[in-house]
């Protein structure tokens, strides 16, 4: 099957042709560093340059005008609710830190959440899986950084953590909710309903994931392409490996969701640099791999698990274990260029 968008054409793999890649938002030249789905998959909306752009995933078209919000506003991070009705953005504002709560439906900021210029956000972003709560985290310099729990209803305090110093890169809900994992300079996972640290493992990490039962973190080491699985109670390393990809320019500039875990808990998308790699959980094999003509900062699967999302490209997801899909598009150019 030979998939089309808008006169672009993917370039399958010679090994198949069931794993597609295709640009789902052509012409974008700036790189993208966050996107997610709505839960029913129809739509995701991402950050392009200094605004948000949703997209019509199935008919691969834009709805309405980018989403701005005045000169001194920089997004970075996005993230949707588990029922669809809101969406999140962390990022700047002026010379402070900025996170927005929005309503999606009418694109209408319902909360906002300040922090003074000394201040920045570089967390990711986060719901919890019955949308109550959202977290993120604020840099502080000369203090300690903060991560705060905010109610969606009434952007209410929850509560307040304090990570280490720099553990701020990446913030995860457990699929329960009842805890609460953070990585940078280390891993730290919080006991929610007691706001205190239950565990805190000594491993540099860029992005996290929760395997779907809650049982164990995954964290990616963007630095040397090292993936580490961990037990998430008793901090035991369960698995370690390495992608052998090229290594990126400074990593500790971007907050990254540069791992997404397949709804059905038996695959792991990671990205670094050009390439995105599939991993199966079960025994760590990669079992499929694209690159792309640039480098990429986000990687999301689809709601359904059927396609995989980085940047501006939308990739057919790999389905068995048996066997090693590559994918190459680094050549491929628009029509209109």
């Amino acid at each position: 099957m030979q998939l089309s968008l808008n006169g672009f054409s993917s370039m399958a793999s010679s090994q198949s042709t069931d794993h597609q890649t295709e640009e789902l938002i052509p012409e974008q030249k700036a790189s993208i560093p966050c996107l997610a789905f709505w839960p029913d998959g129809s739509r995701l909306i991402a950050v392009v340059g200094p605004g948000l752009q949703i997209w019509n995933v199935k008919e691969k078209t834009r709805e309405g005008e980018a989403i701005r919000c005045g000169f001194f506003t920089n997004f970075t991070t996005v993230a949707v609710s588990t029922d669809g009705k809101k969406f999140a953005t962390g990022g700047t504002y002026r010379d402070g830190g900025q996170v927005l709560l929005w309503d999606a439906n009418a694109r209408r900021i319902e909360h906002t959440f300040d922090k003074p210029a000394i201040s920045r956000c570089l967390c990711v972003v986060h719901f919890s899986s019955d949308t109550r709560f959202l977290v993120f985290a604020f840099e502080r310099e000369y203090m300690s950084d903060s991560l705060e729990v905010r109610n969606t209803t009434d952007g209410s305090c929850v509560c307040v953590l304090e990570p280490r110093k720099g553990n701020n890169r990446c913030t995860r809900f457990s699929p329960d909710d009842k805890r609460l994992a953070a990585c940078g300079v280390c891993i730290q996972i919080w006991e929610l309903a007691t706001g205190r640290p239950s565990l805190e493992i000594k491993q540099r990490a860029h992005s996290l994931e929760w395997t779907k039962d809650g049982s164990r973190v995954i964290a990616n080491n963007l630095a040397n392409g090292q993936l580490m699985m961990y037990d998430a109670h008793t901090g035991t390393q369960i698995r370690c490996w390495r992608d052998h990809a090229g290594g990126i320019p400074a990593p500790q500039l971007w907050p990254y969701i540069c791992m997404s875990v397949s709804p059905d808990g038996r695959f792991l998308a990671s990205v670094r640099g050009n390439v995105v790699h599939v991993w199966d959980l079960e025994n760590v094999r990669e079992v499929a791999r694209y690159s792309f003509p640039r480098d990429m900062f986000c990687v999301a699967y689809s709601p359904n698990g059927d396609f995989i999302v980085s940047g501006a490209y939308i990739c057919k997801a790999p389905k068995k274990h048996d066997t090693l899909v590559l994918n190459n598009i680094s050549n491929q150019r628009s029509v209109a260029e």
